[in-house]
């Protein structure tokens, strides 16, 4: 048996490569992401319509709670999610059950694992009438289903796979990803997704950051009790409840559960993180009395006082008992060094009380002051540290002197950090860069971890997403666009525990062509050609929009009325009771939207909306609301006459462009205040309905699957006039 230590191609003829292991069908070729072994047979396994998905009677066992895992699932929530998935996947819908497998099932079986130490091990057995899916625990399995679907989506009937067997197992214990959910507000919907999305690459952590704030300039900032500072679960204990602050912002008990919920089905652990004493401005806006000021400014806790401890500890009592995570993280970054002493004793007493009171292991930022040289002083050694920088301190040093760490690291040959719309190479990471040289044992020269006993105390890696410069500046689409070959790279190296050698073009391709799972991020809508859709203007009549682009995507017309005869015929609006439902959602980067529009309004009014955002036009300006967030441009003239406008949608740095009457006019821009710098928005196209607001007439309506370029948006624009 040979390994793989990259995405492979399955195809007819045991082959070699550079890369790893190549076997083949007689089919196609398959890509398998992170994947050990594969041993190859002959014939196909058909998942045909009647078929089930089986679930071992011991599907309750106590070894999974028994391991040293986080959180698992019970293997039928597994099995549900598998179910869930092959409808999305291939529209085949299967029963779920318990007990004994017939020919044609898929069978989820619990076991023991030879020669295996990692909980999350499993194997896979495709023969010609079955698929058997073993592991010891439920997340195991939970990761053989996601190699059954990625091979299975790639077949032509998207049902088919070849016989063989996998065994495979990860390396790394964590497996993760970062979220400042604190300083950029993300939906339930969205977490939800990104768990199936995290969970599609076998990572195993979502580590969201829940209380941070904008910065302050100095002590004695006047503006502490307004800036920006977010708290984002929302209580009904009235003690608290004035926490969570801001216009739906916040997730109440039954929401956080419901992310838990898909998260634990997607072998997924939520690391919940309440940051202080540091980054604590929202708790000290709701209780001005445990703040730092005059000493420090009120960003920071008071470790003076025991009031700001008993106040710390009544949020844990009320908080932890929300979390399934086994882990809390404390927080603990970047607080003065001449509070050190304080600050370690803060430390101590948080984790100790989240250990003894609450049951769950305690973790924190790496910060430099939680140890002291001769470590006679440092923090229990009982807590793990994420790593996020070496100058604060070295990895080699923690992990020598007994504490386990988590590469986040800030620095030496790549950066696992982003910081969006920061102006440098902190935008994104570079996925390339990122694949050949991150490790959780490299750190750069001085730092990287050599010995056994360094090795031993690393449990894995994140990366991190930071909104430093608040949620206005990157919508989340935004945000997924630079994150998802990223969570590719990371997956591929700490499952299978080294840097990748294989080419980045094959690899990045490879990625697109297992795409991202049963979830819709990158908000795509079929279309058969380039052309998504083009309603037909001339001739038309009756409560029909019909939609010449080729895809069927024909809109019910409702107050709205056809005004004009023949060439020159408009759908006219008037207000919210005229409305044409498109019903497509939203269109995500890499498109272009035109009309052609008459508007009436001197005041802004909905042309188009979706749940995702709306478009609101007047004579004198277009705006586009994205996240709860409005970005507008003015016009340089009042549309008093028939106007053509056309927005480009792309990612930052491109963002989105508007154009007026087939000219470029102007992008789509924030202005972000820390830093008096203007950056481009990329921005999402709601395609649900037309109208709902919009007085005036429209008499051309396209959206394009690509970005068109200036000449052809001049050519629409001298086409239709």
């Amino acid at each position: 048996m040979k390994f793989l230590t990259s995405y492979v191609w399955l195809l007819a003829i045991l082959q070699v490569s550079f890369a790893g292991q190549v076997i083949s069908t007689n089919t196609q070729p398959i890509v398998v992401p992170s994947l050990k072994s594969w041993t190859g047979g002959k014939g196909e396994f058909l998942l045909k319509s009647g078929a089930r998905i089986v679930v071992s009677s011991n599907y309750k066992q106590e070894n999974d709670k028994n391991s040293r895992m986080e959180n698992p699932a019970d293997l039928k929530q597994v099995a549900n999610m598998l179910a869930e998935d092959i409808v999305a996947l291939s529209s085949l819908s299967l029963k779920v059950v318990i007990g004994i497998p017939a020919p044609d099932d898929l069978y989820l079986q619990l076991g023991h694992q030879a020669n295996q130490t990692s909980d999350e091990a499993y194997t896979m057995k495709i023969s010609s009438n079955s698929i058997v899916v073993s592991g010891k625990t439920s997340r195991g399995i939970y990761y053989g289903t996601r190699s059954l679907l990625q091979i299975m989506i790639q077949s032509k009937n998207k049902r088919t796979l070849p016989v063989g067997s996998i065994e495979d197992w990860p390396t790394y214990q964590i497996r993760g990803f970062f979220l400042d959910d604190a300083r950029k507000f993300f939906p339930v919907s969205f977490l939800q997704d990104y768990a199936r999305f995290m969970g599609w690459f076998k990572l195993n952590t979502f580590h969201l950051h829940l209380n941070d704030n904008d910065f302050l300039a100095n002590a004695t900032d006047p503006t502490w009790k307004t800036k920006y500072a977010g708290f984002r679960l929302k209580t009904n204990n009235p003690k608290l409840s004035g926490l969570a602050r801001g216009e739906n912002e916040w997730y109440t008990k039954e929401q956080f559960q419901s992310i838990q919920k898909v998260a634990k089905a997607n072998a997924l652990t939520i690391l919940p993180e309440f940051d202080s004493p540091a980054h604590s401005l929202a708790f000290v806006q709701f209780k001005p009395e445990i703040g730092s000021y005059p000493v420090l400014d009120n960003s920071y806790l008071n470790l003076n006082k025991s009031e700001t401890y008993d106040f710390m500890m009544s949020v844990w009592d009320e908080f932890a008992p929300w979390f399934d995570s086994k882990t809390l993280h404390i927080g603990a970054d970047e607080y003065p060094s001449s509070q050190a002493a304080q600050f370690r004793d803060y430390v101590d007493t948080i984790a100790r009380y989240i250990w003894e009171k609450h049951g769950k292991k305690p973790q924190v930022w790496g910060t430099g002051i939680e140890f002291d040289k001769n470590q006679t002083l440092s923090i229990d050694t009982n807590i793990t540290i994420s790593h996020w920088a070496n100058w604060e301190d070295n990895p080699k040093n923690v992990t020598n002197n007994g504490y386990k760490i988590i590469n986040v690291n800030d620095g030496g040959p790549v950066s696992s950090y982003i910081v969006p719309k920061s102006g440098g190479g902190g935008d994104k990471i570079d996925s390339v860069q990122y694949l050949a040289q991150y490790s959780p044992p490299i750190f750069g020269t001085g730092y990287n971890l050599e010995s056994q006993k360094q090795l031993d105390n690393v449990l894995g890696g994140m990366f991190a997403v930071w909104f430093d410069n608040l949620g206005p500046s990157t919508t989340r689409w935004e945000t997924h666009s630079i994150v998802g070959d990223t969570m590719a790279a990371i997956s591929e190296i700490l499952w299978n525990g080294s840097q990748n050698t294989t080419d980045p073009k094959v690899f990045f391709s490879n990625v697109q062509t297992v795409t991202q799972g049963p979830v819709n991020l990158k908000l795509e809508i079929s279309s058969k050609s380039d052309t998504l859709l083009n309603f037909t203007f001339d001739g038309a009549h009756g409560n029909v929009l019909k939609d010449a682009s080729g895809n069927r995507y024909d809109a019910k017309i409702s107050g709205a009325k056809w005004v004009g005869k023949h060439f020159a015929q408009a759908l006219e609006f008037s207000g919210k009771s005229s409305v044409v439902k498109v019903d497509l959602g939203t269109k995500g980067f890499n498109s272009t939207l035109f009309m052609t529009l008459d508007i009436s309004s001197t005041h802004p009014s909905t042309i188009l909306s979706s749940d995702e955002g709306a478009i609101k036009i007047s004579q004198s300006e277009i705006s586009i609301s994205n996240d709860n967030y409005t970005y507008s441009i003015q016009f340089n003239t009042t549309l008093v006459k028939k106007a053509d406008i056309a927005i480009t949608s792309a990612a930052y740095p491109v963002g989105s462009k508007l154009y007026l009457d087939g000219k470029y006019l102007a992008n789509f821009t924030y202005f972000i205040p820390r830093t008096s710098r203007t950056v481009s928005m990329g921005l999402v196209t709601p395609l649900d309905y037309i109208g709902k607001g919009f007085s005036g007439r429209i008499s051309a309506f396209q959206v394009y699957d690509r970005i068109l370029s200036s000449d052809e948006i001049a050519g629409l624009s001298k086409e239709v006039s």
